[in-house]
């Protein structure tokens, strides 16, 4: 059971907003008052849901894991670097099992996932925060945060990732596009998380 003085401090914590926040606080006030609740642990209305369902198809990420976004947003980004990574991970894993049972589909989707996921780890590890739902947002970030010789591979792979996305939805890729751009970007993501790891 929660105390006031439980209370008092998550309170105190929420007054003391990264840049993160404040940027959702001011961009997107409807998910501001989602991470408010979240981080109380006061019950979520359905348009809250609503708001996070929409916010989990824009990601590629599962509903549990925006809803710990949302929760975390007053944290450093260092400190969410690790949780980044494990989100990597498990999206690379779960598109290449789909991937192999010819769930292209679905597969794309999670690949999108473990682009976006990159694509904040990068940013974490740099300790600057960008809110992954918004594709201008990455596309700013990309552009103003992330050295020449490796924008061109940021862009490349958002760009092709972004298409295994929109395929989510519109189910219209040829299975040899598909299959091309699912390689395309795999190959991205394991250059790219070299970098990371050998900086």
């Amino acid at each position: 059971m929660e105390t006031t003085l439980d209370t008092a401090r998550k309170l105190r914590a929420t007054k003391t907003h990264s840049s993160l926040a404040a940027l959702v606080r001011r961009e997107w006030p409807e998910l501001y008052n989602i991470h408010r609740k979240l981080l109380l642990g006061k019950p979520l209305a359905s348009y809250d849901r609503e708001w996070i369902q929409e916010v989990a198809r824009a990601s590629g990420w599962s509903v549990e894991d925006v809803e710990e976004e949302l929760r975390s947003l007053d944290e450093s980004p260092r400190t969410r670097a690790e949780r980044y990574r494990r989100l990597l991970e498990k999206y690379l894993a779960e598109a290449d099992e789909l991937y192999q049972k010819g769930d292209y589909i679905q597969a794309g989707e999670k690949l999108w996932g473990a682009t976006t996921a990159l694509v904040k780890l990068y940013a974490a590890l740099r300790g600057i925060p960008v809110i992954h739902w918004s594709r201008g947002k990455i596309d700013r970030f990309i552009e103003n945060n992330v050295p020449g010789n490796l924008r061109d591979k940021f862009y490349r792979l958002v760009d092709t990732a972004s298409r295994l996305h929109e395929n989510f939805y519109e189910a219209n890729m040829p299975p040899e596009a598909f299959r091309y751009r699912y390689k395309l970007v795999r190959s991205i993501i394991e250059e790219l998380v070299k970098v990371l790891e050998e900086a």
